[in-house]
């Protein structure tokens, strides 16, 4: 497998194929456009963010340990391409699959198939599924992702840098490899926020401890704006609820930002995300009052 990580990067399937040709899986994003398989030329996306229902489809990784099961090995070419705008815990673990497609292969894989169910209800809910934050097989997974929990919370990912972006993926990979073989270690959860602001329809949170979104939800709060500031001076912004049933359609809100943000709307600029969660412009973060977006999310709640 030859990852390909390019931080920001979005574009259509057509695009995809112009610029790989053939014997490539674009994952997480990468591809703006519902899951595809082209078996004809061996490019594959494999996606749960745009185009359809987060919670009705497989987080990337699942999607990934169920066509590496059906087959997909045996149609790649030994060099094939595996593409990659982040290293979020998706990404590092669809990453393993694919990087080792001949172990994910075996289905008597007990905690293999336990960190992929696990991430995946983690991932399609953006943390919303009801854990309990004591069983040690959940802190076993914390650990496992810590990496990557540590470089977001310091801000990593505002740089883009994708040698930055692999080196998560490589380290994340490193603790899968252990996670496997029975020598996982327990993460010691960090759960802590703040409520800045909180109104009966949205909260405003700063974001403290690298799980606390765990905390947040099981507390009560159903939708919640974070924030925290950018190194321009603007401010990354993320938008949560808890599942399709918190009545407001963030699809329509991200497109009422944009018109608001006033900025080029590339794939680097714009807001974006999909039924459960959005965020700001990824590379500039978003120059609009935390207060005039709370604002405006309350509005679009029904």
């Amino acid at each position: 497998m030859n990852l390909i990580m390019e931080p920001g990067i979005v574009m259509s399937f057509d695009d995809f194929r112009k610029r790989f040709k053939h014997n490539a899986i674009a994952i997480d994003g990468y591809v703006n456009e519902p899951p595809r398989y082209d078996m004809q030329d061996r490019l594959f996306n494999l996606n749960h963010h745009d185009g359809c229902s987060r919670l009705g489809t497989r987080a990337t990784c699942a999607q990934a340990l169920m066509v590496a099961r059906m087959g997909l090995g045996i149609h790649l070419h030994h060099e094939f391409k595996v593409c990659a705008d982040d290293c979020d815990e998706d990404v590092c673990l669809t990453c393993s699959i694919f990087g080792k497609i001949w172990q994910a292969e075996q289905l008597y894989n007990p905690l293999l198939n336990k960190l992929v169910d696990y991430e995946d209800k983690l991932d399609a809910t953006c943390g919303s599924y009801p854990v309990k934050c004591n069983d040690p097989s959940f802190l076993e997974i914390c650990w496992v992702f810590e990496p990557y929990r540590s470089f977001r919370s310091l801000g990593g990912l505002e740089f883009g840098d994708s040698e930055q972006y692999l080196g998560v993926v490589d380290d994340v990979g490193s603790r899968i490899e252990k996670y496997l073989v029975g020598k996982a270690k327990k993460a010691r959860l960090k759960i802590d926020y703040e409520v800045l602001s909180k109104t009966s329809k949205v909260a405003v949170i700063k974001e403290i401890g690298a799980q606390c979104r765990y905390r947040i939800f099981e507390d009560g709060i159903d939708l919640y704006l974070a924030a925290r500031p950018a190194q321009n001076g603007n401010n990354v912004v993320t938008i949560i609820k808890k599942s399709p049933f918190v009545n407001i359609d963030l699809i329509a809100l991200t497109a009422r930002l944009n018109e608001f943000e006033g900025v080029s709307l590339d794939g680097l600029s714009k807001w974006g995300g999909g039924d459960m969660v959005i965020g700001s412009p990824r590379a500039i973060g978003t120059h609009l009052p935390i207060e005039e977006i709370a604002q405006l999310v309350g509005a679009f709640r029904k």
